[in-house]
């Protein structure tokens, strides 16, 4: 996270890292939105490239429907 503060005020950049407390969140009025992170991979050898795609696949099809199921 540190990395992240960092090269965002080097660069002049805002951050979002609004995670957690989505009941609390609705009571005080809130709308939940989905919200996503890129993660550069192609530095990485293909069996460890193909893991994050793997990974981010699954998010996808699976963890992405259950939260909005269940308004998270």
């Amino acid at each position: 996270m540190a990395t992240v503060y960092r090269q965002a005020a080097l660069r002049g950049l805002r951050i979002n890292l609004s995670a957690g407390a989505a009941g609390f969140k609705r009571l005080r009025g809130g709308i939940g939105t989905m919200e996503y992170s890129a993660v550069y991979v192609a530095h990485l050898r293909g069996r460890r490239r193909h893991s994050v795609r793997l990974l981010g696949s699954i998010a996808s099809r699976i963890g992405e429907p259950l939260l909005k199921r269940y308004e998270l």
